[in-house]
């Protein structure tokens, strides 16, 4: 993933794109203030999902 290490928000964009062709309707939250996720998902189904995004350099351990 090292394609968003100049632009992590576009890591967001990229998770957005995965879950649409996946049959989801996705909305991106803005870069601030976004409530604590990153993507709001609503099924086919009509339930909603909220999706919170890390991309971490190879390798890196994410903190917990």
């Amino acid at each position: 993933m090292a394609a968003f290490a100049d632009h992590p928000a576009g890591f967001e964009g990229f998770c957005a794109d995965m879950f649409r062709s996946l049959g989801y309707t996705t909305e991106v939250t803005p870069a601030s203030r976004d409530g604590g996720y990153d993507i709001l998902l609503r099924g086919r189904d009509g339930v909603m999902s909220i999706v919170e995004c890390k991309c971490y350099a190879h390798g890196a351990t994410p903190v917990v």
